[in-house]
């Protein structure tokens, strides 16, 4: 149902408590009253400039804070007006000049042209206010209260959805101190909350899929779909570990659709989006700030910045910049979507550290073809019910996760967040423990055998062990290792990238679990340096 201002957004930090929640003729009136006062200020011959515009400014702070309030928000240092009345959030500026959507609102409750230069000075002075104010977090798509085991998820009119583990209702966009931008391009959903078997959203999104039998890691197709099945739902879950899904495959395969009808049915709208050689992970960080489910298509070469993008992100990370027209001042963007990759040449993604960090789909080129467009329409024809499945599922799985919140769980796989994930929401969807224990191990072997995927180091070893069985199958130094397949490689007119022993040392290092699954290692250390001995 739409807001009908029964209850102000409540929580306090930048929301003020009991705002009035003006509607039609009382909104219309405080509007009229507006124009007419900001006329008299603007056109008051006696007043100097400067001081027309302190009152200007003091008048619109002291009008909205009544129906709204300006904040910084602490992700991406912008700032923002909350108008209660609407539920809505307007960002003051966009880049250096006054947002069309918040100069609409200039005008129409003040008569302040968003052009005029006056206008623009206003809103300095508006911004200077917000900044005064401690930074806000503002949401896009979700909010995950773990410490109280709630779930906000935005419906894009000026309320959302809130799951608390029993119930899901629907409030105020701003309750709770939960504010969504609503700035990602989301579309309204009213979901059928009477669909509640998870299999709805499992045809839907997940079983027609056409998954490699059998990966080179040993990820079965079973495994694959539990995996992916549990990240989708985790996707509404706001946490701070993030895993990266990759979807790995030749063309009509699939990848891309795959992703594009998970967002249609959460978000409303299927947006994949490029990554640009030339671009920069403060780009990228951007990017995701405003797509809180990311599809990042066709990402099929080496791009020299993004695994160290990737790997900072998936934990955490954060980019800083420099503030534009500023020389020291910087700005810290935070974003917090889920990604998703469709790849045919996964090579910026095999460096260890980022593989680790990845949820790995292998898909076979379909046999037959449908036209997506159509398909995705019918996705969206159908999105009330598998929506509403997907909540009342999420709803499930919030519950068994907060009541193991006290549990202490550690795990031998990167990224423990996913798999305590994976481990309460398996069970919740009818997977036994075999299963997703099983699948997990799957993955993790699977990441193993992703990091020496077509690794050239791994090549030339393979193919010096078979020319030369026995001849130093005894432990060997980095450095024996590098002037002896340095000098083979040579010999045979194949790629060496490794300028230095060091660096072969490093790459073995960090190469180790994949490499073990193709030949045989043995370490021996002496004075804490490794030697190795390889054999096939």
């Amino acid at each position: 149902r739409p807001c009908d201002g029964s209850s102000a957004p409540q929580g306090g930090g930048v929301f003020n408590r009991g705002y009035l929640m003006l509607k039609g003729e009382e909104l219309q009136q405080l509007q009229t009253a507006a124009r007419e006062d900001m006329h008299k200020i603007i056109n008051d011959r006696r007043t100097l400039v400067d001081e027309k515009l302190r009152q200007a400014v003091g008048y619109v702070l002291s009008t909205e804070r009544k129906v709204g309030s300006f904040f910084t928000y602490a992700d991406d240092d912008n700032c923002y007006h909350f108008d209660a009345p609407t539920q809505t959030l307007r960002k003051l500026l966009s880049t250096t000049r006054i947002h069309p959507n918040f100069g609409a609102l200039l005008y129409q409750r003040y008569g302040l042209p968003y052009t005029k230069a006056f206008t623009r000075d206003v809103v300095a002075g508006l911004e200077a206010a917000a900044r005064s104010k401690p930074g806000a977090k503002i949401k896009r798509f979700s909010s995950f209260d773990q410490d109280n085991g709630v779930l906000y998820l935005s419906r894009y009119n000026g309320t959302c959805y809130k799951l608390d583990g029993k119930t899901i209702s629907i409030v105020p966009n701003g309750s709770d101190g939960v504010l969504f931008a609503d700035d990602d391009g989301g579309v309204p959903c009213d979901a059928d909350l009477a669909v509640t078997d998870p299999v709805v959203v499992r045809n839907a999104l997940v079983a027609d899929l056409e998954y490699t039998t059998k990966t080179a890691g040993g990820l079965t197709k079973e495994s694959q779909q539990l995996l992916f099945e549990c990240w989708l739902y985790m996707v509404g879950f706001d946490v701070r570990t993030k895993p990266i899904l990759i979807l790995v495959g030749d063309k009509g395969s699939g990848k891309t659709f795959s992703i594009e009808r998970l967002q249609q049915v959460v978000i409303g709208r299927a947006r994949p989006v490029a990554i640009a050689r030339k671009s920069t992970d403060t780009d990228l960080f951007v990017t995701l700030l405003h797509h809180p489910l990311a599809l990042f298509d066709n990402v099929d070469s080496y791009i020299d910045w993004l695994p160290d993008a990737i790997a900072s992100y998936a934990t955490g990370g954060e980019s800083s910049k420099r503030t534009l027209f500023t020389n020291s001042d910087q700005s810290t963007i935070k974003p917090k979507a889920y990604m998703a990759v469709t790849t045919r040449n996964p090579v910026s993604f095999y460096r260890d550290d980022v593989a680790d960090r990845l949820v790995i789909l292998r898909l076979k080129r379909r046999s037959e073809f449908g036209d997506d467009d159509r398909l995705l329409s019918g996705v969206e024809a159908d999105r009330h019910r598998v929506f509403g499945a997907w909540l009342q599922t999420a709803n499930r799985i919030l519950s068994a996760y907060h009541a193991e919140r006290e549990t202490t769980f550690t795990s031998k796989y990167r990224l423990a967040g996913f798999t305590r994930f994976v481990a309460v929401a398996g069970k919740v969807l009818g997977y036994t423990e075999n299963q997703i224990t099983d699948a997990l191990k799957q993955l993790q072997e699977e990441r193993n055998e992703f990091t020496v995927e077509n690794e050239p180091f791994l090549e030339i070893l393979l193919q010096y062990l078979k020319e030369f069985p026995t001849r130093d199958n005894r432990a060997l130094t980095p450095n024996a290792w590098f002037e002896i397949l340095n000098g083979y490689a040579a010999i045979h007119g194949l790629t060496w990238s490794f300028k230095t022993p060091a660096t072969l040392a490093m790459h073995i290092h960090n190469k180790l679990d994949g490499l073990k699954r193709r030949v045989t290692v043995e370490i021996y250390e002496e004075n804490g340096k490794p030697s190795y001995a390889f054999s096939i």
